[in-house]
């Protein structure tokens, strides 16, 4: 078997936590508390930037 479908995997996973450790850190650091959307501009780009990554892990 293979190893690069587990490799991509785990890869993909760790992708995942950073984004969403880094979309806590923006919210603790612009103060915008869950489950807003909406506040400061880099918030909001962080959040879009999350967004984009997981709905290509869905559809990809």
């Amino acid at each position: 078997m293979s190893p690069f479908p587990r490799l991509i995997t785990v890869l993909t996973l760790l992708v995942y936590l950073i984004l969403t450790i880094n979309v806590g850190r923006a919210r603790a650091k612009y103060k915008v508390m869950p489950p807003a959307t909406t506040g400061d501009p880099n918030f909001e780009r962080v959040l879009k930037d999350f967004g984009i990554v997981a709905t290509l892990k869905i559809r990809g």
